[in-house]
């Protein structure tokens, strides 16, 4: 089971809130809260930056609520992508995703 709830009542924040501040349902936030559907990339990144928490942790694939500090070319990387604007930020993931598709086919050979 995911943290979200817990997060979100050890902040002392209703549900309302929360799901205006993700800009979704809050039938969305309840049914991401009871497991009942897993939340999307863009919102857990989301929640991660507004609690200050690692994704796993909201995820429950840890017990560390620390986020993961980056290095040398991680780093400079992500922070190149966040000067980078939305149209850019598609274009790099289309290329990324590419990448990885050729890697399997790679792999397959």
């Amino acid at each position: 089971m995911n943290n979200i709830k817990t997060l979100r009542l050890d902040k002392g924040i209703k549900q309302a809130e929360l799901a205006s501040f993700l800009n979704v349902a809050q039938g969305t936030l309840s049914y991401w809260e009871n497991g009942t559907y897993d939340i999307d990339n863009k919102s857990l990144i989301k929640l991660s930056d507004y609690f200050g928490v690692s994704t796993d942790y909201i995820l429950g694939k840890s017990d560390d609520q620390n986020i993961p500090l980056m290095e040398g070319v991680e780093f400079a990387f992500f922070e190149g992508y966040k000067q980078l604007d939305n149209d850019d930020r598609a274009e790099l993931n289309r290329m990324a995703e590419r990448m990885l598709e050729l890697k399997q086919l790679k792999s397959k050979i």
